[in-house]
């Protein structure tokens, strides 16, 4: 089974985010648009050689600037699930700001039961400072509250993903701050990520000390979302989630950092198929299928071969001769003698883009990881037995 498979439907997109990784959603290439007929093409590729895809996110650039191919894509997956290619429908997801939802989109939304996840950096004074329009049309905030309103009312799951900076920092906005801003929607999810800049960015944490206050924040958050918990307040901050999923998870140990190119796939605007988005554009990344050991995707001598049991013993892609091999927690002897290996999860590509060439896990990265776990081994019986009892945290 495929864990996640995302499509980038555009390299374009409406809004200038002052600290975007994909260089304005382009990844360093031409704003093209992912054709549907590219599209239907190499996601009934992948298909075929997983049979199982849990989840389809749409991501870009802006993916609802491309409608229809998030619309072709999802007839193309319920056309594959009625052939018997698909054992059943993935989960359908879309990454986006939000900014400019039609009744088209609406009606897309509510046939595929799309779940959501809005970019939103927090309170109006702070998103817009850092999301503005590229056309300078109106402040993105009011658009979104306006949207979000919109699918709110029309019962659409949704998510929050905000990427915290040097600016949040000096508004003295802290990770508590920004769950309590936005817990009142009640969201499915609040992704709080502190962006991942190259160094000497203006948005950036060059400065120790405010890395280190910034990780402390990080780790008051998982002890406030402990102290909700325990008085029946779920408070559903991603890094909190992710971390009692991974305690909790019966998983054997891997050495890998993330899933990219394990149970994570992306196909690019351009038809290309990367272990994951964030490698977009960039050669050595690359994939491709197995073709001298898969059947084709045409013909009905290679259909007839395409079983199950074929398709789960053979890798799906394979890399480039000129492929670089992701980093492995294996690589690093800090991390083979870590006793967090086991649960630990960070991501590739924000390594890469902090430490371009060699990318290797940050010491911040690495202390999040062991004191927010340390934190939830000590604290989650102790918050489960008060929600229990009824005993109020003190």
């Amino acid at each position: 089974m495929l864990g996640r498979l995302t499509i980038n439907t555009t390299q374009f997109c409406n809004l200038g985010c002052l600290y975007c990784y994909a260089e304005g959603g382009s990844y360093g290439g031409k704003p093209i648009h992912l054709s549907s007929k590219t599209a239907i093409e190499m996601l009934t590729g992948i298909a075929m050689r997983y049979r199982e895809i849990n989840l389809v996110q749409f991501i870009g650039g802006e993916p609802l600037l491309n409608l229809p191919a998030m619309r072709d894509c999802c007839a193309a997956l319920e056309n594959l699930v009625d052939q018997g290619i698909l054992r059943r429908m993935p989960n359908i997801a879309a990454v986006t700001n939000l900014t400019l939802v039609t009744d088209r989109h609406v009606a897309l939304f509510d046939k595929y039961h799309v779940n959501l996840t809005v970019s939103i950096d927090g309170p109006e004074k702070i998103h817009d400072l850092l999301r503005p329009n590229k056309k300078k049309q109106g402040r993105t905030h009011t658009k979104i509250i306006r949207n979000l309103l919109r699918i709110k009312n029309a019962n659409f799951s949704y998510a929050f993903e905000v990427t915290y900076t040097r600016l949040h920092f000096e508004h003295h906005i802290t990770i508590i701050d920004l769950l309590r801003h936005f817990s009142p929607w009640k969201p499915a999810g609040i992704a709080i990520v502190v962006a991942a800049l190259p160094d000497g960015h203006p948005l950036g944490f060059a400065d120790h000390d405010k890395i280190r206050t910034v990780l402390d924040w990080q780790v008051d958050a998982i002890g406030y979302c402990l102290n909700q918990l325990a008085i029946g307040r779920i408070v559903p901050y991603g890094l909190f989630l992710d971390m009692i999923h991974v305690v909790m998870s019966e998983k054997e140990f891997t050495g890998d950092f993330c899933p990219a190119e394990t149970s994570n796939l992306a196909i690019s605007a351009d038809g290309k198929i990367y272990g994951c988005h964030m490698f977009t554009n960039q050669e050595e990344h690359e994939l491709a299928f197995n073709n001298n050991s898969f059947p084709s995707l045409h013909g009905e001598d290679d259909t007839e071969r395409a079983t199950p049991d074929f398709l789960s013993e053979t890798p799906a892609v394979i890399a480039h001769g000129k492929h670089r091999k992701l980093p492995s927690k294996t690589d690093f002897p800090e991390c083979v003698d870590c006793w967090a290996r086991q649960w630990c999860r960070i991501c590739v590509g924000n390594m890469a883009i902090r430490s371009p060439g060699s990318p290797a896990p940050s010491w911040d990265s690495c202390e999040l990881n062991r004191r927010s776990l340390q934190l939830i081994l000590q604290r989650l019986p102790r918050s489960l037995k008060e929600l229990s009892d009824g005993v109020p945290v003190s």
